[in-house]
């Protein structure tokens, strides 16, 4: 038997197959989970540290945690998805979204139970070797399946239907990614005319009524239809046809030529959706941002409650009034919610503001006003310093709230907003954000709106760091507040 052979073998199995080959994986993952964790117990132990740690029958209820834990997040993050598409790099970057939130869950995990003795050392290791081992894994699928594809195993024939500019630029990216495994068989046309001749390198093989003949003559896999809006109606009895046939048919859904929005799938209750999402649609990124929001948020606020009740302190002396400043504010899609700050202005300043309306330094519908009398001697200290913002962190732990995003506005603010300006409501609203390092009150409203739609458009974890790292030294210097 040829190891040629079984290759082959292999391959037809896996293609007819998904489902095994996903199974297959999981396994593999996790024993790969398994030696991890067993070489991180090792490797804890011939460090020389001043304590070694327990026998490993005491780690061992950990590995029931985390296989379990790093199998839901691999799924969550599309560790399971086919490779044949996806690039090495966005590879790296789900398996790490995988580590970074498995190793937060799981030291809060032993955080909260007050298992002491499993070491941050232990922790690291784990990390490391199942960030690696998990790498390894997916490095050996995709070159096995990339030295098949060189041998002529594992392609799937794809029949493009139309030679619109969309279709040909589809043809050139497959044939351009040869590592993805797809040959082109031909375009199909609307136009008898178009029949026998060359469209970028390949034959226009037949017309829409040539498909049931195509399919049944020639090796089809698949059948991508880039064709355009007007020619949707015509889709149903072609589609229908495929499903009868058994060939995968696939629409390249490039249909509304939108500035912001880009297309997603998805399904409800096995019925499938097409979404055009104003804002950035990276669900791993988002769900990391909301995980750490919580998590960081909650820490801080243990970190600070001594610095709590000093500032508290302070307040109650200083002037009569509650601790906090309790105010209605415009969230994620237009939620509602009660911001919290540290009260810096007398009781009932909101009362005044209308008699200091003349004083604002702001255009638009914002209110800010540089020497504004209603602030206490308490209170223009804490504005200075930005402490005024602390009891937001409730508002993050709440969900109400992120780290960084857009300004939370209030309603009546809402309600003036131009169409264009509503767009700022689809991303959570932040204690931090562009508007904040970028000038804060020295900036028209206008200008604070499309540096808030500009975050939003260029969202990512790699943005949101930036802005809090440039949030640090504007808090210290106290640049922009009031």
């Amino acid at each position: 038997m040829s190891g040629t052979w079984v290759a082959q073998r292999y391959c037809e199995v896996i293609k007819e197959h998904l489902r095994l080959f996903k199974h297959l994986l999981q396994l593999v993952d996790c024993l790969a989970l398994t030696a991890s964790f067993v070489g991180a117990y090792y490797l804890r132990k011939v460090l020389p540290l001043q304590s070694g740690p327990r026998e490993l029958g005491d780690y061992l209820f950990l590995l029931v945690v985390i296989v379990p834990l790093w199998s839901a997040l691999l799924h969550q993050f599309g560790g399971y998805r086919s490779f044949r598409t996806m690039r090495i790099g966005e590879i790296l970057w789900r398996l790490t979204k995988v580590e970074i939130v498995g190793l937060l869950l799981l030291s809060w995990f032993l955080f909260f139970l007050r298992f002491n003795y499993v070491s941050r050392t232990f922790l690291i290791g784990f990390g490391v070797l199942s960030s690696l081992a998990l790498v390894a894994v997916r490095a050996g699928m995709v070159m096995f399946f990339q030295a098949a594809r060189r041998h002529g195993y594992n392609y799937r024939n794809v029949l493009v239907v139309g030679t619109s500019q969309r279709a040909r630029e589809f043809a050139y990216t497959l044939e351009s990614h040869r590592e993805w495994g797809f040959r082109i068989v031909g375009f199909v046309d609307a136009d008898q005319k178009l029949v026998g001749r060359r469209v970028d390198g390949h034959r226009v093989i037949g017309t829409f009524d040539d498909l049931a003949r195509l399919t049944s003559e020639r090796v089809i896999d698949e059948v991508v239809f880039a064709v355009p809006r007007s020619w949707l109606a015509r889709l149903d009895g072609a589609i229908r046809l495929l499903d009868e046939l058994g060939v995968k048919a696939t629409v390249a859904l490039d249909l509304f030529d939108l500035p912001v929005s880009r297309p997603k799938l998805g399904e409800v209750n096995g019925v499938p959706t097409l979404t055009y999402a104003p804002t950035p649609t990276f669900e791993g990124q988002y769900f990391i941002k909301r995980v750490l929001d919580r998590v960081v948020a909650a820490t801080v606020l243990i970190l600070l409650a001594p610095l709590f009740l000093l500032i508290a302190i302070a307040i109650k002396l200083g002037s009569a009034g509650p601790v906090f400043f309790r105010q209605e504010r415009v969230g994620l899609h237009g939620r509602r919610f009660t911001i919290l700050k540290f009260r810096s202005m007398i009781e009932g300043a909101e009362l005044q503001q209308p008699a200091l309306l003349a004083f604002n330094e702001m255009s638009g519908p914002v209110f800010k006003m540089a020497d504004d009398p209603r602030v206490t001697p308490i209170g223009r200290w804490l504005r200075k310093l930005s402490l005024d913002e602390l009891p937001q962190l409730i508002n993050v732990m709440r969900g109400e709230m992120s780290f960084v995003g857009p300004r939370p506005p209030l309603p009546h603010e809402v309600e003036r907003y131009q169409r264009w300006q509503r767009r700022r409501l689809s991303m959570p609203p932040g204690l931090t954000g562009l508007w904040q390092v970028s000038g804060r009150n020295r900036m028209d409203f206008e200008t604070w709106m499309r540096l808030d739609l500009a975050y939003i458009d260029n969202w990512s974890l790699g943005l949101d760091l930036k802005i809090l790292a440039k949030t640090v030294p504007v808090v210290i210097s106290g640049a922009g507040a009031s």
